[in-house]
């Protein structure tokens, strides 16, 4: 199926389905949130990386190491399979590593309880859902509104482990004003709506 075809049906490659992308702007209201400047990104790939420094597919981030102590690293992990990347941002955090973790806001899976036991933070965003960027670059780099559910930051601290956890919030548009979102230059991409079947009306 040539592009076009496949924009005009929106035929999203199944295997990029863990590959949707952070905007920009949350990225940036990320870091002026939490007081923090990110030095890696973690699990993605040269196309979509937001930093020079990256760790992607050449590297197994579940197994390598993110960087030296003191290193601030991003993580949008693929959301099929989080449990390995929170073992992962532990692991990094006994190095001294400091993880900030995008991810489905999922207060009641036993992953989060799990992450809970070393991570410091939750931060749940309210007041709407992240339009992530189309994975396909086929099908444009446009926000797309099919985000099923809302998104909250996991924080883990290097080398405080044992130091306790506290949840916060933060609305979307707050952060969408940090992160100097630009309404005017998204470009949206809304799920296509359902047409209702024409009702028949009996003759009297």
């Amino acid at each position: 199926m040539i592009a076009a075809e496949k924009i005009k049906k929106r035929e999203r490659d199944k295997e990029l389905r863990d590959l949707w992308r952070t905007p920009r702007w949350l990225f940036e209201a990320i870091q002026k949130y939490l007081g923090i400047q990110f030095d890696v990104d973690v699990a993605c790939d040269a196309g979509n990386a937001l930093l020079p420094d990256f760790i992607g597919k050449e590297r197994d981030a579940l197994v390598c190491d993110w960087g030296e102590p003191g290193t601030n690293a991003f993580l949008n992990p693929p959301y099929s399979k989080i449990r390995p990347w929170i073992e992962a941002a532990m692991r990094e955090q006994r190095r001294g590593v400091s993880t900030v973790m995008l991810i489905p806001q999922s207060l009641d899976t036993a992953w989060y309880e799990y992450a809970t036991e070393s991570a410091n933070e939750t931060v749940v965003l309210t007041g709407g859902r992240v339009a992530f960027l189309e994975p396909d670059v086929e099908l444009g780099l446009v926000e797309v509104r099919e985000n099923p559910g809302g998104s909250m930051l996991v924080v883990f601290r290097g080398h405080c482990h044992q130091a306790g956890h506290i949840l916060r919030k933060v609305s979307l548009p707050v952060m969408k004003e940090l992160g100097g979102y630009d309404p005017s230059k998204a470009i949206r991409k809304k799920r296509p709506s359902k047409k209702k079947q024409p009702t028949l009306e009996l003759a009297a």
